[in-house]
């Protein structure tokens, strides 16, 4: 209904564009097949819901993504949560903005940890590519205060270069991370 088939393709209707005429032309959003009716368009990018992936949305996963990525992220062909910003998590259902944000150059020199004693611990979230960033790391598994703290983890495998949660804990004068 949103145009005619001539010679085997579509020729859409006033305010209507894509392949089969189901895009609005006023819109900024075109996607794929319209997300084959099965997601959400967003700013040219298919959100699939779980059991969709694809950029169209238009392959059956049989992956249920546990949870349905809690609602802040749509399920990959494999079954894995991908978290739309500000959310991370294997559901998604953390919201960073809950959290102790730090950048990739922080480190417990910083006068917000001075006041943390031996043995205290606080939850920390760093962003990605952090191992990409300046500075050094001193130590193995537990490191000297002018270590950068997210490289550190990085480095421990205790966060992906993706970013994460982490618990920094000060042991003996000299801070810690750990999951």
């Amino acid at each position: 209904g949103n145009g005619i088939c001539v010679d085997g393709s579509c020729k859409c209707s006033k305010g209507f564009t894509g392949e089969s005429c189901m895009g609005n032309a006023n819109s900024l959003n075109f996607c794929p097949l319209n997300c084959s009716g099965h997601g959400l368009c967003i700013e040219n990018e298919c959100h699939c819901p779980c059991g969709f992936a694809g950029d169209a949305c238009d392959v059956t996963t049989g992956n249920a993504c546990e949870n349905s990525c809690s609602g802040h992220g749509t399920c990959s062909e494999s079954g894995n949560c991908k978290c739309s910003q500000n959310f991370f998590g294997t559901t998604c259902g953390i919201w960073t903005s809950n959290l102790n944000k730090i950048d990739c150059i922080t480190d417990l020199t910083e006068s917000s940890f001075k006041l943390l004693s031996n043995g205290d611990s606080v939850e920390l979230f760093c962003p990605q590519n952090c191992h990409l960033a300046g500075g050094s790391i001193f130590g193995t598994g537990i490191y000297a205060e002018n270590s950068r703290i997210c490289k550190a983890a990085i480095h421990s495998n205790i966060i992906p270069v993706s970013g994460g949660l982490l618990t920094l804990r000060v042991q003996s004068g000299v801070g810690s991370t750990n999951s």
